[in-house]
């Protein structure tokens, strides 16, 4: 699927709704606006990108509810905040679980559109990034619990000799299972490997493969 630079709106206000589409539409951009959380979660699909801006007081569901579902289904889609109320805590709080920006209304068009174009970048950089990890994703699925086992040990730097220690199996079987990950995991050196597999921990927070 192709990267799209749409911005979504979510907001029951239907004057703020429309001022937005409009506005963001004479710049240039593709706007799709929603009444509530519900209706947008019946058109989402994971693979969406762009940036979304959200009512933080929605009816149906609050921003940070909305922001973990996004989040439980690794979207792309970066979140700008827009609320009345001018809560710093909230804020924060919105920030720390990953939402790009937080604007108090009214707020300045010049500075929303810069964080927009910001959000995009964002949006982008993480799109590649989980088309990045499906393929990797895909590659770890085709690996037998043994595979994965020595791999991981391969990773933390142990030595042929030394895994084989570790698992009780003969060296040569660690050879052939290695030789196996290399295919399977699609690289041709070592340093490939291991820089694939720790760019996945460290992305998705795990420490294992296994």
């Amino acid at each position: 699927m192709q990267y799209s630079k749409t911005i979504y709106i979510i907001d029951s206000d239907s004057s703020a709704r429309e001022s937005l589409v409009y506005w963001l539409s004479e710049l240039g951009y593709q706007a799709r606006a929603f009444s509530d959380s519900k209706r947008f979660l019946s058109y989402f699909h994971s693979s969406m990108t762009g940036c979304l801006l959200v009512d933080w007081r929605l009816p149906d569901m609050s921003g940070l509810e909305l922001q973990s579902v996004l989040e439980q289904h690794r979207c792309a889609l970066s979140v700008i905040f827009l609320s009345e109320c001018a809560d710093i805590q909230v804020a924060v709080k919105a920030i720390k679980q990953g939402a790009q920006d937080f604007f108090i209304k009214p707020f300045c068009n010049e500075a929303l559109l810069a964080a927009i174009h910001h959000a995009m970048k964002q949006s982008q950089s993480r799109y590649y990034q989980y088309q990045e990890h499906a393929s990797m994703e895909a590659c770890l699925s085709a690996l037998t619990k043994r595979e994965l086992e020595i791999m991981q040990l391969i990773v933390e730097g142990k030595y042929n000799k030394v895994i084989s220690i570790d698992l009780g199996i003969g060296e040569k079987t660690v050879e052939i299972h290695r030789s196996r990950i290399m295919r399977k995991m699609k690289v041709r050196t070592l340093a490939e490997l291991v820089k694939k597999v720790v760019c996945y921990q460290q992305f998705f927070k795990v420490e294992s493969v296994c």
